[in-house]
């Protein structure tokens, strides 16, 4: 057995004071007793209290209270196994890790806005199992799918741009192959794709796409990023800001709205886009019409509550002190008695 507030235990040391509290009381109220008559008088005139009530009820009072503690500090026993199933749909978030993501043409970085959309995602669909694929030139898992959304936020906040994959631009036709090959099952299944829509690596988009729809998985794509788009700036050793070239000319990463909107076509879905920080709050993804499946998610295994044990123990021992209470009493004798002895 194990208490989970074992802080609460410190509460014990009340009850050898209350006990001695509640015995002077009883004392004090004998010796009052005393000092009006002696015993046999007080027998004849007025019902008296039997001598081991006071030790008895201040046992009562003590086990009460220490059951009552013991209840409040959460005691936990045995286990408990139960397997865990839920009705919901699988989501595979597409993250685009390439450097075009660092842009701040948006009011901030896409990348940070692409986290922040994921991180909304997942704290809206708490019954859905939801994955992180990442992508640059290749494609990675980074989560797969699980109903353990604290443990995927953990691995979503850990993300950055430097610790990406080695493989250099932006390729995610690949990434969707690979989320289409690590669903689970045949029903409620879903895409959501970040990136800026500029694809140079891998597969082509739209025919993973088409793929896709015949598995019936649709793509939501969500691109992050301005039409005119901005120049693309690269960190040195001493943290400094140099422009990125490509043949003496200056890179420019631009929001490629056809690509993305082509996905959602194929696959039945429907792009938005990001070009405003505001933008951000606008993504609202509607996954009413996909069809759910029910799935299990393992073996629980939890300590059972016994509070209620102790709590049970606390009211038959109240029961008990009632009825103590109720006989505590010896009645009166025969007040003739004593007129017949004392006319002798």
């Amino acid at each position: 057995m194990v208490f989970q507030n074992t802080q609460l235990f410190y509460l014990l040391f009340l009850i050898p004071v209350l006990a001695w509290w509640v015995w002077r009381f009883y004392m004090h109220r004998k010796k009052s007793r005393d000092k009006f008559a002696d015993e046999k008088l007080l027998k004849l005139i007025a019902p008296t209290e039997r001598k081991w009530v006071p030790a008895i009820r201040i046992i009562l009072i003590a086990l009460i209270l220490a059951s009552m503690i013991f209840a409040l500090a959460r005691p936990k026993g045995g286990e408990i196994r139960t397997e865990a199933t839920s009705e919901g749909i699988d989501i595979y978030l597409i993250l685009d890790l390439s450097k075009s993501m660092i842009v701040e043409d948006v009011g901030a970085s896409r990348f940070i806005i692409q986290k922040k959309i994921s991180e909304a995602i997942v704290k809206n669909h708490p019954d859905d199992r939801i994955g992180i694929i990442g992508f640059t030139g290749e494609p990675y898992t980074i989560c797969p799918l699980t109903l353990d959304h604290a443990t995927l936020l953990t691995f979503l906040d850990g993300l950055n741009i430097d610790q990406s994959s080695s493989s250099p631009g932006t390729g995610f036709g690949d990434a969707i192959t690979l989320a289409l090959s690590r669903f689970e099952g045949e029903y409620g299944r879903v895409i959501v794709l970040f990136s800026d829509g500029e694809n140079n690596k891998g597969s082509k988009p739209v025919k993973a796409a088409k793929d896709a729809l015949t598995q019936g998985v649709r793509i939501y794509p969500i691109g992050i990023g301005t039409e005119q788009g901005a120049r693309l700036f690269e960190r040195d050793y001493f943290n400094r800001a140099i422009p990125r070239t490509y043949q003496n000319e200056p890179v420019v990463v631009k929001l490629d709205k056809s690509t993305l909107n082509d996905l959602a076509k194929a696959s039945g879905g429907k792009a938005y886009f990001v070009e405003r920080l505001e933008d951000a709050n606008k993504v609202f993804l509607n996954f009413e019409n996909v069809t759910k499946t029910e799935f299990k998610s393992g073996m629980m295994t939890h300590k059972a509550d016994l509070a209620h044990w102790f709590l049970l123990t606390a009211a038959l021992l109240l029961i008990l002190d009632f009825l103590v209470d109720r006989y505590r009493l010896i009645p009166r004798g025969d007040p003739q008695k004593l007129w017949i002895k004392n006319g002798d």
